[in-house]
This record gives structure tokens, sequence and C-alpha cells, in this order.
């Protein structure tokens, strides 16, 4: 009979060691989640501010161009005056 409790003993605490040992493992995993996500963020966010300096860079030559144009436009009508 004592064996048998000895065994159990034995048992349990290999139950607890290896409880522990997952519990550690999920918390590892969540951190490991959390600094994904974060980084995921960040580059979404980075990307983000590239796709909008682009667009504004494409906005003011647009702008640049149109001016350009209506220049022109000016100085062929003071031409033909």
């Amino acid at each position: 009979m004592s064996n048998l409790k000895q065994e159990k003993n034995k048992l349990d605490k290999e139950i607890l060691s290896e409880e522990r040992i997952v519990n550690k493992i999920e918390r590892k995993s969540k951190e490991f989640d959390k600094k994904e996500s974060e980084v995921d963020s960040k580059l979404h966010y980075q990307e983000a501010q590239k796709e909008s300096r682009a667009e504004h860079k494409a906005e003011r030559k647009l702008e640049v161009e149109n001016f350009e144009e209506k220049r022109l436009e000016r100085e062929m009508k003071k031409q033909d005056k």
C-alpha cells in the first residue's frame, strides 16, 4: 500500500511539474503573440505613412503641373494680344 501512495505522489508531482511547464509555454506563447501583434501594428502604421507620403507627393506633383499649364496659358494669351 505504501508503494502505491508513493507512486501516486510521484505521479502527482510529475503532473504538477508538467502543468507548470504547460502554463509557462502558454504565457510565452501569449507574450510572443502580443509582440507579434505590436510588430504587425507598427509595420502597418509605417506602410500607411509611406502610402500617405506617396499620395501627398503625387498630389503636389499634379498641383505643380497644373500651375505650370496655367502659367503657360497665361503667357500664350499675353503673346496673342
